[in-house]
């Protein structure tokens, strides 16, 4: 009985193995225009953690399956793959510009709170004090200019 569920656990595991790569060059290029489609779909809003994963996916397609199915792909569809590989890249893009902006705004927003917070809580000190300084600084010159040589 232990021997029969080691087989049907080892089979099962083979077919959900065998299930999620693709078996054919046409089912290649279906999963993988499938996988762009849902990639256009989501990559506007998707957390960086589905993003994560779909770059999972496209590595698999765009090099491993790729290779796996390369000697039996057309020119015509190899430059499809290419197309494909070329949109995924450009969602990846948008998604880098994204968090680049994201970063830029919250730089930005931090150095002004940065300056608000000096102008409302040191600036008038250090006005007073640099004041102080150049009417120290004009006194001394004034009493110098006044002595006698």
């Amino acid at each position: 009985m232990k021997k029969i569920f080691n087989i049907s656990i080892i089979t099962l595991v083979a077919i959900l193995f065998v299930g999620c790569a693709p078996t054919s060059k046409q089912s290649y290029l279906e999963r993988y225009d499938a996988f762009i489609e849902e990639a256009s779909q989501m990559y506007r809003d998707c957390t960086p953690e589905d993003w994560s994963k779909m770059v999972e996916k496209f590595d698999k397609y765009s090099k491993e399956y790729y290779n796996k199915f390369e000697s039996e792909l057309t020119a015509k569809e190899k430059l499809k793959a290419l197309g494909y590989e070329a949109k995924f890249i450009g969602y990846q893009s948008y998604i880098e510009m994204k968090g680049i902006t994201k970063d830029a705004d919250e730089l930005i927003n931090g150095v002004i709170s940065d300056v608000k917070d000096y102008v409302d809580n040191d600036l008038k000190r250090d006005v007073d004090e640099l004041k102080r300084d150049i009417e120290s600084a004009v006194n001394e010159l004034d009493k110098t200019l006044n002595e006698e040589l």
